[in-house]
C-alpha cells in the first residue's frame, strides 16, 4: 500500500490485524464478495447499502467500547467493519486509535495512513497520522525521516483546518526537534493567533527562546503563560530554571535571580507538594549561594 507523507506500511512480521493490501477503488461487486468471505455478518438478501450500514454499525459500537477503555472489544468491532467495507476510513482510523493506545505506533501509522488515503480531506485523520509519526520519531533511529513525514502531515492538516491549534503546536515541536528554531517561532506565533489565551504556545515559545540563549524573550513568554494560568507548577519550575540560567550567565544579578528562582520553587510546591526534585532544589537554594544544576531535572 502506498501511504501519504512517506509513512511506510508494515510488511514482513506485521501484527495480526494490520491493514491488508487494498485495491483503490474497490468495485462494488468485490465489496459484497469481500464481505461474504471476510466474515461480516450478512443476513439474506443483503444489499450494498446494507453492507455499508453494517460497517457503520460496527464502527459506532467500536467507538463506544473504545470510550469505555475496552481496547480488545473495540479492535474486534473496527476489524469487523473493515471486513464489511475494506475502504471504510472510519474503521481504519478506529483501528489506528486502538493500536496507538496499545503502544503499537508503527501499526497505528499504517492504519492512520490508510484512513487518510480513503478520506484525504479529513483533517482528524491527518492530525492522527502526524501525531503518531512525531511520537514514534522520539524513540526511533529513523528520527529525521519520521519528523519529515510528520511535518508534511501537520501541514496537510493545517491546509484543511487552518485554525487547528493542536496541529500548529505539533508542527512547531517537529521544527524544534529538527533545530529549525526560526520556523518553530513562526509556527508558535501562528498558534498564539489561533488561540491567544492558551498558555501552551507561550511556554513552548519560551523554551525555544531559552534554548537559544534569548533569556529576556523567554522570560516575557513565561510571564504571558502565567497571565493565563497562574497555577501551573510546570511554568513555575521553568521560570525557576530560567532564573538560575540567567544567574549563571552573568547577565543578571545572581543573588536576585536565585531569590526569584526560590520563589517560583515555593509556589510550585504549594500547587503540587509531590515534587521531590523541586524540593531538593529549594533546599539547596536556601542553604548555599551557589545554585546546583538539579533544577534542570525539575523542569518540564
Amino acid at each position: 500500500m502506498n501511504f501519504p507523507f512517506n509513512s511506510e506500511p508494515l510488511t514482513d512480521g506485521r501484527r495480526r490485524g494490520a491493514p491488508r493490501q487494498f485495491a483503490l477503488p474497490a468495485r462494488s461487486s468485490l465489496v459484497l464478495l469481500a464481505a461474504l468471505l471476510g466474515g461480516c455478518q450478512i443476513p439474506s438478501r443483503m444489499t450494498f447499502q446494507n453492507i455499508f450500514q453494517s460497517a457503520e454499525h460496527h464502527v459506532q459500537h467500536g467507538d463506544q467500547l473504545l470510550a469505555r477503555g475496552d481496547l480488545d472489544g473495540a479492535r474486534k468491532c473496527f476489524a469487523s467493519a473493515e471486513r464489511c467495507d475494506p475502504n471504510n476510513a472510519s474503521a481504519l482510523a478506529g483501528l489506528g486509535r486502538v493500536a496507538e493506545k496499545q503502544g503499537q505506533l508503527e501499526e497505528a501509522i499504517a492504519y492512520h495512513g490508510a484512513a487518510l488515503k480513503y478520506a484525504p480531506e479529513n483533517s482528524t485523520y491527518a492530525l492522527a497520522l502526524a501525531d503518531a509519526l512525531r511520537h514514534l520519531a522520539a524513540t526511533s533511529l529513523d528520527r529525521r525521516k519520521l519528523l519529515e513525514s510528520a511535518i508534511r502531515a501537520y501541514r496537510h492538516t493545517l491546509s484543511l483546518a487552518p485554525d487547528n491549534y493542536v496541529a500548529a503546536l505539533g508542527l512547531a515541536q517537529c521544527y524544534r526537534q529538527r533545530g529549525e528554531f526560526d520556523r518553530a517561532v513562526q509556527t508558535l506565533r501562528r498558534a498564539q493567533k489561533i488561540d491567544p489565551s492558551n498558555p501552551q504556545a507561550h511556554t513552548m515559545l519560551a523554551a525555544v527562546y531559552e534554548s537559544s540563549q534569548h533569556f529576556d524573550a523567554a522570560m516575557e513568554e513565561y510571564k504571558l503563560a502565567l497571565k493565563f494560568d497562574r497555577d501551573d507548577p510546570a511554568v513555575h519550575n521553568s521560570l525557576a530554571a530560567l532564573n538560575l540560567a540567567m544567574a549563571r550567565s552573568g547577565r543578571e544579578n545572581a543573588a536576585l535571580a536565585r531569590e526569584r528562582a526560590a520563589a517560583h520553587c515555593r509556589r510550585s510546591l504549594q500547587l503540587d507538594p509531590d515534587q521531590p526534585s523541586v524540593r531538593m532544589v529549594l533546599a539547596e537554594l536556601q542553604s548555599t549561594t551557589e545554585p546546583l544544576s538539579a533544577i534542570d531535572d525539575a523542569t518540564p
